[in-house]
């Protein structure tokens, strides 16, 4: 029968039709979607700009985004960038933000990437203590000196300052490749921004000592331990003076031993006459302290001349 060979085709074209339709609806609810949907003109850089440049209308344009994804702080208005410091780096095609501008009025230049309380200072480096020449701006640092200690003279390495921003590497503001795709060439001199007092260490550690640079990884703020490294540390024992072990002292007896000198009692000589007749008795006079008058011959038993006198 005609009708049984019909009968799928005809079904076919109606489902056909049901998913046209079904097709047609999606799209048109789509584009009802898209042409409602607000729109907003955000300023964008047109060429990449390195940070404590000034902005000109020629760095700038204009481009479309959809009013839920544009950032807060985005400007709507070319004439509102213009003449501002960036103090980052602005690349091609990215939106120039509030919080990526130096306050109006700043000067351009390295004056407006140091943020107030803090210093810019200049060291000296070569490609032995500047990290052969692999630092860029941006890097954080830790100043290793060393120097002379005070009380023995020993040498003495400790951490001066720790997590230095590098801002600048000779001239060099961004490591953004330059746009003429040169390397740029070797520093001899890298900038730091660090506290008033640090910058006072990092001087005297430059006029009195030798120093390196010691990188960090990125996202590594942490204070490290400041303590010292010593000669002593080196060798494995604390640093403290080594201990002299006493010497004996042998105590040799001299060969022949000087005389000593016996104290004797005093003695007096007293000559008697008995008229033609004379003799001498000697008397031993008593010891007595210097205070009880030794000198007074009275207190001595000394005979009187009609005494008897002992036999001789």
């Amino acid at each position: 029968m005609k009708w049984k060979t019909w009968a799928p085709v005809a079904a076919a074209i109606v489902l056909g039709g049901i998913a046209a339709k079904v097709a047609k609806n999606q799209l048109s609810k789509s584009h009802d979607a898209t042409t409602g949907t607000k729109v907003v003109h955000v300023v964008v850089a047109k060429v990449n700009v390195p940070p404590g440049q000034e902005l000109t209308a020629e760095q700038l344009t204009l481009t479309t985004l959809a009013a839920p994804t544009a950032p807060p702080e985005a400007f709507t208005v070319t004439g509102d960038v213009v003449g501002r410091v960036l103090t980052m780096p602005l690349l091609t095609g990215q939106t120039v933000l509030q919080s990526s501008l130096a306050p109006k009025g700043t000067i351009a230049g390295l004056p407006s990437l140091v943020p107030p309380g803090m210093r810019a200072i200049t060291i000296d480096v070569n490609e032995s203590n500047g990290l052969a020449g692999m630092l860029l701006p941006g890097c954080r640092v830790d100043i290793v000196s060393t120097i002379h200690a005070q009380k023995n003279g020993a040498l003495l390495t400790r951490t001066v300052v720790q997590n230095a921003l590098v801002q600048a590497t000779g001239q060099r503001l961004s490591n953004a490749k330059p746009e003429d795709g040169k390397e740029p060439p070797m520093f001899r001199t890298v900038t730091l921004v660090v506290t008033a007092r640090d910058a006072q260490i990092i001087e005297l550690a430059n006029s009195s000592g030798r120093f390196r640079l010691a990188l960090r990884g990125s996202g590594d703020h942490e204070d490290a331990d400041p303590v010292g490294v010593t000669e002593a540390d080196l060798l494995g024992r604390p640093d403290a003076p080594e201990s002299v072990q006493p010497v004996p002292v042998i105590d040799q007896q001299p060969a022949t031993r000087p005389a000593v000198e016996v104290a004797t009692a005093p003695k007096r000589t007293v000559e008697l006459i008995q008229g033609i007749k004379s003799s001498k008795v000697v008397f031993e006079l008593s010891q007595q302290p210097a205070d009880a008058g030794s000198g007074d011959l009275h207190e001595h038993a000394v005979p009187n001349v009609g005494d008897e006198l002992p036999e001789r």
